[in-house]
């Protein structure tokens, strides 16, 4: 498209580039929309999953504790009913002697072996009761740590779209521009006008952040200006205009020739008496 039709055609471009824009928008914002819903129904998974495995753990944890302290209580009174038992034997052994008539040293060695059993028994009861309750508790803490180390500590970070969209400009003064390439053309030619043409859409390019195709624009107005300079050498200082249609417009000398024929000027004759004003205009008019 060259740059004349672009100019022409500025406002409808400016509509199909504002639509697109309002669309991109709306589908940034639906994208970042989505990211976020997404984002919080992971986390509330996330957690729903942790709170039910610590809970799980719990129940687990509390039951394994119930039934340890049933065991710890079961085994303090079997101890209990062993101290009874060998206080009953000792007590037995003591009246035994007695009623048979031994006493003295046998006696004591008697009780002494007695007692010592008993407390040989109860000391193996206690380590059992530590060893219970040692194996217990780590049991039921295990239960609690393989519960947090399968936890799902972990987040969850949407793929957001920060893209940056600009809305589009319209182009400025357009009547202006056209009017200026229609100048640009009458006094350099068509590559003239063409150049004016692409320096403005470069402009309007510029505004709208479409740098790639101002760059394009600009290099375009670049040649065309320097091939109407050229084409300006050429034709002797006089506009396109005067040099292709004949014109006189006063942009340049004209030739004695052209100076001498008709159509130059004005020409005066008398006919009956009176002055005949006849004003040839050729070559004043527009293209």
């Amino acid at each position: 498209m060259g740059g004349v039709s672009t100019i022409v055609q500025s406002n409808n471009i400016t509509r199909i580039a504002r639509a697109n824009y309002r669309a991109a928008v709306a589908q940034t914002k639906n994208t970042n929309k989505f990211e976020v819903a997404k984002g919080n129904l992971s986390e509330f998974m996330r957690s729903l999953n942790n709170r039910e495995r610590v809970n799980a753990a719990s129940k687990e944890y509390n039951f394994q504790m119930e039934q340890l302290s049933e065991e710890l209580r079961a085994k303090q009174g079997a101890s209990l009913n062993t101290q009874a038992q060998l206080a009953a034997a000792r007590g037995a052994i003591t009246a035994q002697a007695g009623y048979v008539g031994v006493g003295g040293s046998s006696a004591d060695l008697m009780d002494t072996m007695v007692r010592l059993q008993s407390e040989m028994d109860q000391e193996m009861q206690n380590n059992a009761l530590n060893l219970m309750a040692s194996r217990g508790a780590k049991q039921t803490a295990q239960i609690m740590v393989g519960a947090y180390k399968g936890m799902d500590i972990g987040r969850t970070f949407g793929q957001f779209d920060f893209s940056q969209h600009i809305a589009p400009k319209a182009m400025n003064n357009r009547f202006l521009k056209l009017v200026g390439v229609a100048a640009a053309t009458y006094f350099g030619g068509p590559q003239a006008g063409e150049a004016a043409a692409n320096a403005a859409v470069a402009e309007w390019q510029g505004q709208n952040g479409d740098f790639q195709g101002m760059g394009v624009s600009m290099a375009k107005a670049g040649q065309g200006a320097a091939a109407a300079w050229q084409q300006a050498s050429q034709r002797g200082g006089k506009s396109w205009a005067s040099a292709t249609f004949g014109y006189n417009d006063g942009t340049g000398p004209s030739s004695p020739a052209a100076a001498g024929s008709a159509g130059t000027g004005a020409k005066i004759t008398k006919v009956g008496g009176e002055d005949n004003f006849n004003t040839k205009t050729k070559g004043l008019g527009w293209f």
